[in-house]
């Protein structure tokens, strides 16, 4: 079920982009130069790789906006982007902490409903088996 929110939320985050501040997209890669080798070979896509210091954190409808603050100064995160109203919080771990750390960590406050790596989403028509 979490993995599944993480996943709605990722695609949600993808297609609105509504109060979350993240970063710039990857510029496209450059075009191939004619008479390079290859040049007639379609460019292939970066592959997308899942922030390892970033979670994504889900608190109850009813938590209020100053108990989700203090519960990532406690952990010692730091919020970098916000959605529904704070209810969803994605943010960056604190230096020297390992992912499964901080998720544990924010896992053990009754307030937070799921903890997930903030991870990329790829839909039907963007399977990397298909280039």
């Amino acid at each position: 079920m979490a993995g599944l929110l993480a996943c709605q939320l990722s695609l949600w985050l993808a297609a609105c982009g509504a109060d979350h501040h993240a970063p710039a997209p990857h510029s496209p890669s450059p075009l191939p130069v004619a008479g390079a080798a290859g040049a007639n070979a379609p460019p292939k896509a970066a592959a997308a790789e899942a922030p390892t210091d970033e979670l994504l954190i889900t608190f109850h409808p009813d938590v209020t906006e100053t108990r989700r603050h203090a519960i990532h100064q406690l952990v010692g995160c730091q919020v970098i982007g916000r959605m529904l109203g704070g209810r969803i919080a994605q943010v960056r771990l604190p230096p020297g902490k390992t992912l499964e750390e901080v998720q544990s960590a924010y896992q053990r406050f009754l307030e937070v409903q799921a903890a997930e790596p903030n991870s990329p989403v790829h839909t039907q028509d963007d399977d990397p088996s298909k280039r």
